[in-house]
This record gives C-alpha cells, structure tokens and sequence, in this order.
C-alpha cells in the first residue's frame, strides 16, 4: 500500500506531499489545478519516460517519491536482488533534471528505469485514457480468467504444466539424438579415430613433462658428464691439489687429539667423522650417475618422436592429455550410444507419444475449466457495468485453441460488443477511454480479492457519467476498496462522497507564477468541496444541502 507521495517541481508543483490511507482515496480539483501531475509522478515511479518538459520552470529538476509498506512475497526477493534495502518501508525516488537525465532509486539502491516498472507493477496499476489498460495482452486477460476460475481451474493448470514439462523434456531429448544420429556416421567414424588413436598411444597424464625432462638431459649429456667427472676427481683426488680425504683424515685426527680435553671439540671430531661419511657415499654416487649417463642407442630420436606424437595428438582433439584419457570414456560411452540409436529413438517416439496424449486430456481439462470460468466472468462483469451505465455493453471472455504451451493450449480474448447485435471486439477498440476505465472498474470489482495488486489507480473513470450510475461508480470503487488500496481522480461529487480520504488539489495564481498544492479535506471543508463539484459552487446553500445528502448516502448505501 502507498502511504505517501512527495512531489517536488512538477509542472504546477512546487513541492506538496500525499498523504494516502487504506480504502477509498478520493483526488478532487478544479480543471488545470494540477491532478494530472500526481498521475504523472506515479507514471514516472512506474519507469514512464523521463520528460524534461515536465520540470517546474526556472527548477533544474523535478523529484518525485513513494513510500510503501514494507514489501513481502516474491517482489521482496526481486527487491533484494537488486540491493534495496526491505528491512522497513520501500521507497521508490524518481528525479529528471532540465537537461532530460533521469534516476531512479528504489530503497536506496541506484537502478535502471526499467527496474522501476518490474517493480512497481507488483505495487500499483493505473487505468486511466491515457495508460494501456492491464488487459491488453492475451497473456494477461488469460491470467485474470485463470484468477477469476479459484483454486480448482489453478489446481488443474498446475497438472497441466507438470505433464507440459515431462512432454517439453521427452521432446528434447528425442530432437537431440535425432540430431545426433543425423551425423551419426561422421560421429561414429569422429570417436573411433580417436579412442584408435589414444589406444595406439596409451598416453600417460603426465607423460610430456618426464619426456621433456628426459630429452632436456640427453641434450645435455656431454656437459652433464664433464661436470660429474670433474666432481669425480675433486672427490678422489690422486695427489694432484688437495686430497678431500686426507684432509678430512688429518683433521679428524688433530681434533681427536685434544677431543678428552674439551666436550666440544670431540663433538667437532664427530661431525668431521660424519663430513667423511657423506663425501664417500656422495663420491660413489656420482660415480654411478657417471657410469649411467650413456644414452640407449636411437632413445634421443624416440623420445623426440613419442613427444611429437602426444603433441600432435593434443592438438587435434583439444585440450591436455589428462582431459582426452578422461575424454576417451565418455566418448566411448557416447559411441555405444549411437550404434544403438535407431533403437533409442523408437522408445523416445513411443514415450513421447504417450505423454503428448496425457497432455491432450491435461489440456482440455483445463480448457474445460477455462470455459466455465469465461462464462461466470461474462456474467458478474455485465451485470456490474448495467450499473455503470453501460447496460447496453456486454463483455465476452471467448477462448481459441491453440498449440500446447506452458499456459495451456487457449488463447484467451476479452471482448466487448458495445451494443445490442454489435459484433464483440477487443475492449481497446470497441470503447472509449471513459468507456474502458468503467469495464476496468467492473473487472476488477469482479476480480476482488484476487488479485495480488495492494494499490489500484484510476483516472476519470467516470467519464461521460452522472446522476445514478455515478454514484454507482462510487458504490462498486468503494466495495473494491474493502479489497485494496484504491486512488480514483475523478470531477464527480457523486464519487467523491464514497471517500476514506479525500484530497482536494487546489492552484493559486498569485505573485505572478501558479502553483498548486494538495490538502485533505474532512467534515465542512469536504462538504464545500463537493458542493463546489456539483454545482461550481462551493458556498451554495442547496449544493451544500445536496453535499450532505450524498456524504448520507455513502455512509449507508
């Protein structure tokens, strides 16, 4: 529910504030004073085109914004996705500066326009002359029937989608093999070249790396083995230079000489005896590196062709080694599966034909339920818009069928036939714009209560009306108010009289520049408003009179 409008700079508006309740909320004014701007501001918090035209002259920008309850249900996820903030009250801000730049803000968070609209359609509708009234689109004339039929027709949707998904998924899974055994010989002979060739090969994950390091060692062979022998001989040293283990003999032994003397030095005396341990196994260990190092006759020229191989592989099919030896499984799997595909695609077939004969009969009976719903809508609409003036109007919910589709296998059309023998045609093009606000007023006074929408707006939905089928307007605004939250703009005092609470949108020309503002009106201000409303007369004692009838009759209708 809206619980407050601000609007800052806005055509005629300098700056005024809503103050809106739950029920009936009634906006009032003389023609020009401004009550378009409040439909304008919340057109612009719907995600409306941002006009510059619209900002007060000699402003730089104009700024409109709403509070709503705290949000819950799906609206609050979409809200949080977006980063607003949904641990208070939502505010929605929309300003446009002078130069035609726009921004929107939704608790808090900086969003496209576009985001304004996908939000606030789950806040408020407008229907209004100017607004694409909310039936337009079959989808949506579908989903207002589908409301309209209760738990029962939503409970055999529900069937009918579930049996809709299975025949969707059997359908994909047969165009995929379908597809695939289109090219299945390609295929065939595609995966038997390359499990051939991984089982030639046999590749290991990490075969390249030892290769590499293999050949990176045999092409370095000669260095590698005048470095070992150099270390050879520094380690057994003839005579020439210094002889590592002698020296290491004679310090042993100097160090053992004094070692009973001093618990330290016969600790060094150790370490040297273990130095000798070491340079000994180390000696013969590069000895026998040494005497390894000679390459197998043509392992240089192997290794370079093994490499050669993996490499070539790799580039051909793609990806590591590691990737094609797991590759080769699935593809092996994916090989039985089109030497047996022929028999695959007769099951799929056979499936598929059963779950599309289980969507015939889910289908129809959804139709079935549609089309018992179609006519009670028919029925409640017509009789609600006799009372508001459009007796002889008659609203037809007519069904097509169509192609199965997640919503069914109908094609849903609100029709109007404007008048006795007229052929029924799309409510957009059979009525006026007075005409369509009442058939909007008359569906969703039907729709009460079933509707997720908390705010409902209408704009002169009395148009082209008066006497008795205005104030039947007002009766059927005011039992849709008991549902939600409804603003109605409207010149009728008839209307008017059925308020929770009404706003009076007054303009002052004073000091050169007009400006309008917005005021609740209760008790003899009220009673001066609709007497002004029925006669242009706010102080006549007869339409004052005649204000405290209707205000009578709105308390008990």
């Amino acid at each position: 529910m809206i619980r407050t409008i601000s609007i800052s700079n806005l055509g005629v508006i300098s700056q005024t504030e809503l103050q809106l309740t739950p029920g009936l909320n009634v906006i009032s004014g003389e023609t020009g004073a401004g009550k378009t701007m409040l439909l304008t501001a919340l057109q612009l918090m719907l995600g409306s085109r941002a006009d510059s035209s619209k900002v007060r002259d000699g402003t730089q920008q104009l700024r409109v914004s709403g509070i709503w309850d705290r949000p819950e249900g799906e609206i609050r996820q979409r809200l949080v996705e977006l980063g607003a903030d949904v641990d208070d009250d939502l505010v929605i801000t929309r300003t446009v500066s002078s130069e035609g730049k726009s921004r929107a803000i939704i608790g808090g968070a900086n969003v496209p326009a576009g985001s304004l609209s996908e939000v606030a359609d789950n806040l408020f509708v407008i229907h209004g002359q100017s607004e694409q009234i909310r039936l337009r689109s079959s989808a949506t004339q579908r989903d207002a029937l589908d409301s309209f039929g209760g738990q029962e027709l939503l409970q055999v949707k529900k069937s009918y989608q579930q049996v809709y998904k299975s025949w969707i998924d059997a359908n994909a899974r047969l165009e995929k093999l379908q597809a695939s055994l289109q090219d299945r010989d390609r295929r065939i002979l595609e995966i038997t070249e390359f499990l051939n060739e991984i089982e030639q090969l046999e590749p290991k994950p990490d075969e390249l790396d030892s290769i590499s390091e293999r050949l990176n060692r045999l092409e370095n062979i000669e260095e590698i083995r005048s470095s070992l022998a150099q270390s050879r001989d520094l380690l057994s040293s003839s005579g020439e230079g210094f002889d590592i283990e002698q020296l290491l003999s004679q310090l042993r032994r100097n160090l053992e000489s004094v070692a009973g003397k001093d618990a330290e030095i016969s600790n060094m005396a150790q370490r040297v005896q273990e130095m000798s341990v070491v340079t000994s196994e180390l000696a013969i260990d590069i000895s026998r590196s040494l005497s390894n190092l000679d390459a197998e006759p043509g392992e240089l020229d192997r290794l370079n062709d093994r490499k050669s191989k993996l490499l070539a592989l790799e580039r051909k099919y793609g990806g590591t080694l590691q990737d094609l030896i797991a590759r080769s499984d699935s593809w092996a799997n994916e090989l039985l599966d089109l030497q047996d595909g022929d028999e695959q695609i007769e099951k799929l077939e056979q499936h598929v034909a059963a779950v599309e004969s289980q969507l015939g009969h889910a289908a129809k009976a959804l139709t079935d339920q549609r089309t018992l719903a179609a006519s009670g809508l028919s029925e409640e609409v017509n009789v609600e818009l006799a009372g508001l003036a459009m007796a002889e109007s008659k609203l037809v919910v007519q069904l097509e069928e169509t192609e199965f589709g997640p919503e069914g296998a109908d094609k849903v059309a609100i029709l109007l036939a404007g008048y006795q023998g007229a052929t029924p045609r799309p409510i957009s093009k059979a009525a006026s714009g007075g005409e369509l606000s009442r058939i909007m007023l008359a569906i969703e006074v039907v729709l009460a209560g079933k509707s997720p929408t908390p705010t409902m707006i209408f704009d002169e939905v009395d148009s082209g009306v008066g006497g008795q089928s205005a104030i039947e307007i007002g009766r059927r605004l005011k039992r849709l108010s008991e549902n939600c939250q409804v603003v109605v703009v409207t010149h009728l005092a008839q209307v008017a009289a059925f308020a929770d609470n009404h706003l009076v949108v007054r303009k002052d020309s004073g000091q050169g520049f007009v400006e309008s503002d917005v005021q609740a009106v209760e008790s003899s201000l009220r009673e001066s408003e609709l007497a002004r409303m029925l006669s242009g007369l706010d102080s006549s004692d007869s339409a004052l009179s005649h204000a405290k009838e209707l205000i009578q009759l709105a308390k008990n209708p």
